[in-house]
């Protein structure tokens, strides 16, 4: 007769959860059980487990390098643009010629800076993406808003268009305007007309 309370290592039954155990019954045809086995499933279950939390890292893992990369290209592309475009806006309120200046020297860096990382690479010819990013666009015009204003209005228009910019909401076009002394120079090109037209 077999003690059914005790292992076959001397560990009872009872000490081990429904999960880390099988018992499989032996029926004869008659109906009476002959034979009775209990399977241990500790090592199964352990080893279950053991996957269970490695999946569980993995998937912390992904989700966090997902979260990083993604905020990383938000960054770039998104917010840094519009806060680009921020700061653009203010220096052209404040100062319209210095703005298109320093945009201007900028552009001229990039470009510098494109040109030396296309050496490095090896290559001879800058390939742009056929359609620019909208973020691009719109800092390009800003830009271009700000140097037309400031080539349009020059020095005496554009400390107008800064006090009009600061203000706000509404333009005052009766704001007083500043005394400035100039001197104007003007050039003629003799028949200029008719050598374009040859040309």
């Amino acid at each position: 007769m077999v003690n059914e309370n005790l292992w076959s290592d001397g560990i009872p039954l009872d000490d081990l959860r429904p999960v880390e155990k099988q018992v499989s019954y032996y029926v004869s045809p008659d109906g009476e059980v002959t034979s009775v086995a209990v399977h241990d499933l500790r090592a199964y279950t352990q080893m279950a487990a053991v996957l269970g939390i490695v999946l569980t890292l993995v998937i912390c893992i992904v989700l966090a390098s997902g979260s990083l990369i993604l905020s990383k290209v938000t960054q770039d592309l998104v917010l840094s643009p519009i806060e680009n475009m921020i700061k653009n806006v203010k220096a052209i309120t404040m100062n319209p010629i210095e703005a298109a200046q320093q945009a201007e020297e900028d552009i001229v860096k990039a470009e510098e800076q494109m040109k030396l990382a296309m050496e490095a690479k090896g290559m001879k010819h800058v390939v742009k993406s056929a359609t620019p990013l909208e973020t691009e666009v719109l800092q390009s015009t800003l830009n271009k808003i700000g140097s037309l204003m400031a080539i349009g209005f020059g020095e005496a228009g554009s400390r107008i268009i800064a006090e009009n910019m600061r203000k706000g909401d509404d333009v005052d076009p009766l704001l007083p305007g500043h005394k400035c002394m100039c001197i104007f120079g003007f050039c003629d090109i003799r028949r200029f007309t008719d050598a374009t037209e040859v040309l």
